[in-house]
């Protein structure tokens, strides 16, 4: 069968250049000088001694006319750090243990062995016969 014409894509544009409308003209993009990924990347000096992550937030913190919360409570902490690290609230022997040790590093002592209580949920496979 032979085609009549041209392909329906390209008559809607004559079609309005023969009745006088014009397409509107795509204006372009503004541009974006200002924009933080379009800078050069230049090294910041931290604020004030100590952590730089540290610093710039303790430095943000001033601007904004708040102060950084309280260091935790140990007890507190615990239940934070089994929460991340197992998934689970701290086993009261974990407490016990936790506030018996003085280390001033004692949160970095706290040992995996909560971790057999986190399940590991895989999903269950099932097999098709055709």
């Amino acid at each position: 069968m032979a085609r009549r014409g041209y392909p329906t894509l390209l008559r809607l544009p004559a079609l309005l250049l023969l009745l006088g409308t014009a397409l509107p003209a795509a204006e372009p993009a503004a541009p974006f000088p200002t924009h933080w990924s379009l800078q050069p990347v230049r090294r910041a000096e931290p604020p004030a001694p100590g952590h730089p992550v540290d610093a710039f937030i303790r430095a943000t913190l001033r601007e904004q006319g708040l102060e950084p919360n309280p260091p935790a409570e140990p007890r507190d902490l615990l239940r934070r750090l089994h929460f991340d690290l197992t998934g689970l609230p701290p086993t009261p022997e974990d407490v016990e243990d936790y506030l018996g040790d003085h280390r001033p590093d004692r949160c970095w002592q706290i040992d995996d062995s909560g971790c057999h209580h986190a399940r590991v949920v895989r999903p269950r496979r099932t097999v098709r016969k055709h």
